[in-house]
């Protein structure tokens, strides 16, 4: 649309130039010039490009809804053996959890108020699972991993809660306030130009009493995104690297701090990943779906569900839950078997492909 407005321009400019009707010339170019017409051109241009684009879309949703089954029934051919694996760990956790629960609920009754807390950790955690599950499927490993970086966080919650017990619940609830005044200072500063409805006054002064409430019990530190980690401690953790740590599965840094290139924008976020390795031109990048990337999220995604479900099964430990975290960690280990099959069939056949070159 633009380009045919620009060469109608420049052909009809060229003829008065060519015929010598430079007065004409001058006097076309100054209407074309014109800031008021400028306008009423251009509305009328995104009016037409609207009525060309609302009448070509559903043929583009067909054909783009054609090919994204087609690209996903041939991803699924590649790596079927590990999606189906990974598939049954998604069900074999919560047929575990469901089982632990009803155990749990049997043997203590109400009385038990902390198993509800882990397993909303543990609900989060498994919806990440299948969060990263519609990505494989679809083609994005890096969005995959990034959701993983979402699992992790959780997971290491779940496992710091689990270890300190009931008394964690309160930690967290007193820390809300502190997580609300400091959400809240941000949403006031920008509600004009959101076009919201700022807090009153009134709302303002309410929360920030409950926040200095909460750091004159707990200490200026408790202000800090971990702050409930470091008061539960006492005091000796400061960030989630320390509660990482403290946990024990601080080996995965390496993969969070790389989860986190498709989550913060950084340098190394505009040279890593599938969307840039799929073509050899450095100018160009994939903004679609690859058939290829997936290996660090499924197995990282696969590790992490089965500690969080482990975690649960755990909890007061039954015979009959101790038997399913069996079979969990039994599941995990062949999807990862099967996953690194399958990336070995794959390297092979991408090296018949390079010797046939």
């Amino acid at each position: 649309m633009f380009s045919a407005f620009t060469k109608a321009v420049e052909e009809r400019a060229q003829e008065l130039a060519d015929a010598g009707k430079e007065k004409e010339l001058e006097k076309f170019l100054k209407h074309i010039l014109d800031p008021s017409k400028l306008d009423g051109i251009a509305d009328k241009m995104v009016d037409d490009i609207l009525k060309l684009s609302r009448k070509d879309v559903r043929k583009a949703v067909k054909l783009e809804h054609r090919q994204k089954l087609g690209f996903e029934r041939r991803l699924y051919k590649t790596y079927s053996r590990t999606i189906d694996a990974y598939i049954e760990l998604l069900g074999i956790s919560i047929e575990a959890i469901q089982n632990h629960r009803k155990i749990t609920h049997d043997n203590l009754g109400e009385k038990d108020t902390f198993l509800p807390f882990l397993l909303r950790l543990h609900a989060r955690a498994h919806r990440n699972g299948n969060e990263i599950l519609a990505l494989m499927q679809s083609g994005y490993g890096s969005g995959a991993l990034a959701r993983w970086r979402s699992m992790h966080e959780t997971t290491t919650v779940l496992a710091y809660a689990k270890e300190q017990g009931p008394r964690i619940v309160k930690f967290m609830q007193d820390h809300e306030a502190v997580s609300s005044y400091k959400a809240m200072k941000v949403f006031q500063e920008h509600a004009e130009r959101l076009d919201q409805q700022p807090f009153s006054a009134y709302e303002v002064r309410l929360a920030k009493a409950k926040y200095d409430r909460r750091l004159a019990k707990y200490g200026r530190d408790f202000k800090k995104d971990y702050g409930w980690a470091w008061a539960a401690s006492g005091h000796t953790l400061q960030n989630f690297r320390d509660l990482e740590k403290h946990v024990g599965i601080d080996h995965l840094y390496p993969y969070y701090k790389l989860s986190s290139l498709n989550v913060h924008m950084e340098w190394r976020s505009l040279f890593v990943g599938e969307e840039f390795d799929a073509l050899n031109d450095p100018g160009i990048a994939l903004i679609g779906p690859a058939d290829y990337g997936f290996e660090d999220a499924i197995s990282l995604s696969l590790i992490t569900l089965a500690y969080a479900t482990i975690l649960i099964l755990t909890y007061n430990l039954s015979y009959e839950s101790m038997v399913y975290a069996k079979v969990v960690m039994s599941v995990e280990r062949r999807a990862q078997d099967e996953l690194s099959n399958e990336m070995d069939k794959l390297k092979k056949n991408a090296g018949k492909l390079d010797d046939n070159q």
